[in-house]
């Protein structure tokens, strides 16, 4: 099974809660902190592309010496090491907050889509078309493109196919307050549901 990098806290007395460039089997913490991926930079360039890709929160940890990638995503941040662990959660949380004023929704690498503080688990071809979706929400989404690596059986996915992948996703999606608008012979957008903004009543 693969593993992530660790990012290690710095356990000397004079740099207490710190992050630090190199992982530590002691005192080593989880590559997430609150829903949001802690990744390496550059060293984990490929695991940030693939988190981007899905809309996931990521702060990225740049190496000395390095320098942080330009991007305008609100769904990424980054610290540069050493940094204090309380400096790192505060970035984390201003990331989730970010996310929420831009009313993104999260879809992460295990088929989980969040929004807001509701959450669904869906299938691999669920996710595999919401992650086209997520990463253009509020944009369109032409059907050639959420097509494109959708397979059924080893067969490229046919329109009828699209359509009942569609509706299934809308269904599991309405309770999360977002819903996919039909473009009628262009595609499809994901965007809030303007008229279930708040499904449990929050």
């Amino acid at each position: 099974m693969k593993q992530h990098s660790q990012i290690a806290y710095a356990d000397q007395p004079r740099h207490a809660g710190s992050i630090t460039a190199r992982p530590s089997r002691e005192t080593a913490p989880s590559s997430k902190i609150d829903h949001v991926e802690i990744i390496r930079w550059p060293e984990e360039s490929a695991r940030r592309e693939r988190c981007r890709t899905r809309g996931v929160l990521r702060l990225l940890v740049i190496a000395p010496g390095s320098q942080p990638p330009v991007c305008t995503d609100p769904r990424e941040d980054w610290v540069r090491v050493p940094a204090p662990r309380e400096d790192v959660r505060l970035r984390a949380a201003g990331l989730r907050a970010r996310a929420g004023a831009h009313q993104i929704p999260q879809l992460n690498p295990d088929g989980v889509l969040s929004f807001r503080n509701h959450s669904t688990a869906l299938s691999p071809s669920e996710a595999s078309l919401l992650t086209i979706l997520v990463l253009r929400f509020g944009h369109l989404v032409a059907r050639e493109t959420l097509t494109t690596g959708l397979t059924d059986d080893g067969q490229l996915c046919s329109r009828n196919s699209l359509d009942l992948h569609i509706m299934r996703i809308r269904r599991r999606i309405a309770p999360l307050g977002l819903a996919i608008r039909t473009a009628w012979g262009r595609g499809y957008i994901m965007e809030v549901d303007e008229g279930n903004e708040s499904p449990s009543g929050e």
